[in-house]
């Protein structure tokens, strides 16, 4: 996780440290911020807390040092000093990563455990009056048969959902989720997408052990912990908030069908359940995000900044085609085509079973995808809260695929069956696993940025003047004159001479994105600087990862007449 030291080069992370920094500092509990809730920020207030106890570090940035009337860093800059927060807010993340995949490896035995208890006729005789005192007349649960959303399955199945198979689904959902690439790659920053897919998770494993039993008061409160956990995400990115149709649905389940929902709603709606498990979610979101009851104001603008960015501002390299770039990004990088195919077949086989489980977990990844899809902005993280559930979807249909092998296999030689059914799952394991690893390699590679700044500070004399772009090497303002800019092209090559700049650090990261159709301005100055003489130049190889960084003379000229000089 320490792959950028000693500078943190992914740029949203500052969004949660230095709030968390000035809440310590001042002692003010209002973050100020809130481009994301609250969850994750008053996390790592706490991580600063004890390192600062521990170590001693200091809590605020150096004083901002201009020249050039640019400001030495950039708002996503964080001082060496100040990196070790950053590293265990990144741990954090990564344990509630793996504590996802512990949360999946669950799912499928949390309903196969509660099955056990549901003997179809005679439980659901013994279950009746528990059901009643828990529900209203209206509200019990219709009757249905096997298959139909709430059915209890009769005699044996061969069900995901079904007891050892139960294991088997969640265990491979679980790995499934712990080889995708999304997941891994976003393990290792700290930011809010991987702690939402666990409260997703959370929420799901809630909304299916609710599901798996009949319509008690246990599961009534697992309905309403599905609602906590519901709020709990939001809490940690506003987007998630769409995970509360889980419970919803869960809850909705208990009609026995879609044709008798009308009927049996005129009695659910009298039952305390849907209203408590609401109100979980509400008072979930207030607790950890409370600034929306004391600095409402501030929420409502930075939330309304949020949805003005992805849908009207844009965002330069990441903008357009919305639904294309995800299905493109899921297929070739997140999930990779064994998976994404695997997760399709699943929300497939899910939809055609149409059980209670099987509507709890297909519905939210389905209705989520298209939210996601509808702005002009995308980024691949904000997939993350769906990915437990895709993983799951995968999972179960591999683990029933499994079972279906080793069932028709197994009559004869029960031995042949699982040899069968383990070569299955680990043949559609081995894509996932090989590009896991690949990601494994690249991330522990030296970074072109760290390698750039090296150079800089061997080649080029103390006291140079250099602006630098975001996505750059971080430069030290106390031992060169460091002009910092979003993009180099917001001022033209005149300008920068003009204020006694000499280098230009720019990054293919940063500039890339402005040779796409759109931007003719921003294209014609970097072509423009781009003929200026290369002092240096590193791009991503095979031993080498990152933008490629290229360091630019501002000035050639000048290199001349100091050549001639005596």
């Amino acid at each position: 996780m320490a792959f950028d030291r000693p500078y943190v080069y992914y740029p949203d992370e500052y969004a949660i440290v230095k709030p968390a920094l000035d809440m310590v500092a001042t002692g003010d509990p209002d973050p100020h911020t809130f481009t994301y809730p609250s969850f994750l920020i008053y996390a790592e207030t706490g991580i600063v807390q004890v390192v600062h106890a521990v170590t001693g570090a200091p809590l605020t940035t150096p004083a901002q040092v201009w020249f050039g009337g640019l400001p030495g860093s950039g708002p996503s800059d964080l001082a060496q000093d100040l990196y070790q927060y950053d590293l265990w807010g990144r741990r954090l993340v990564g344990l509630l990563g793996v504590l996802t995949v512990l949360l999946l490896a669950f799912a499928g035995r949390v309903a196969a455990l509660s099955l056990r208890r549901r003997k179809v006729s005679s439980t659901a005789t013994r279950e009746q009056p528990e059901a009643t005192r828990a529900e209203p007349d209206g509200a019990r649960s219709a009757a249905p048969e096997n298959g139909e959303a709430g059915g209890t399955p009769r005699g044996p199945s061969m069900s995901a959902w079904d007891r050892e198979v139960g294991w088997l689904a969640g265990l491979v959902g679980a790995g499934f989720y712990a080889l995708a690439v999304l997941p891994l790659d976003y393990s290792r920053f700290l930011t809010t997408d991987i702690p939402s897919a666990f409260f997703t998770a959370a929420t799901l494993i809630a909304a299916v052990a609710a599901v798996s039993r009949p319509p008690d008061r246990t599961s009534n409160r697992f309905l309403i912990l599905s609602g906590l956990f519901a709020g709990m995400a939001a809490s940690t990115k506003y987007n998630a908030a769409v995970v509360a149709i889980v419970p919803a649905i869960a809850y909705l389940s208990r009609a026995g069908s879609l044709q008798a929902i009308p009927t049996w709603l005129r009695g659910a709606v009298r039952s305390r359940t849907p209203y408590l498990t609401a109100l979980a979610a509400v008072v979930a979101f207030v607790v950890i995000t409370p600034m929306i009851i004391f600095d409402t104001g501030a929420v409502i603008n930075d939330l309304t900044g949020v949805i003005f960015h992805y849908n009207v501002q844009g965002h330069p390299g990441a903008q357009g085609d919305t639904i294309g770039y995800y299905v493109n990004y899921l297929w070739t990088t997140g999930f990779g085509p064994v998976l994404s195919v695997l997760a399709l077949a699943g929300i497939v086989w899910a939809l055609v079973r149409h059980r209670a489980s099987d509507l709890v977990l297909v519905v939210f990844p389905i209705v989520y995808f298209l939210m996601v899809s509808i702005p002009e902005v995308h980024f691949e993280r904000d997939l993350m809260p769906m990915v437990p559930f895709l993983a799951l979807l995968a999972g179960r249909f591999v683990a029933d695929a499994a079972a279906t092998v080793y069932e028709l296999i197994g009559r004869r030689r029960r031995f042949l069956g699982a040899v069968a059914a383990t070569v299955l799952i680990a043949l559609v394991a081995v894509q996932p696993a090989a590009a896991a690893v690949q990601d494994a390699r690249v991330t522990r590679l030296p970074r072109t940025e760290t390698i750039a700044r090296n150079w800089v500070y061997g080649h080029l004399m103390s006291g140079s003047a250099i602006v630098r772009e975001e996505y750059t090497p971080q430069l030290d303002p106390y031992s060169y004159r460091v002009g910092y800019t979003w993009t180099l092209s917001t001022y033209d090559l005149a300008w920068y001479r003009s204020h006694g700049f000499r280098y230009a650090i720019a990054s293919s990261r940063l500039y890339d994105r402005y040779f796409a159709p759109g931007y003719p301005t921003e294209a014609a100055f970097y072509n423009e600087l781009f003929s200026l003489p290369v002092v240096y130049e590193i791009q991503p190889s095979s031993t080498v990862t990152g933008p490629t960084i290229i360091i630019l003379d501002l000035q050639p000229g000048l290199a001349a007449q100091q050549a001639r000089s005596p």
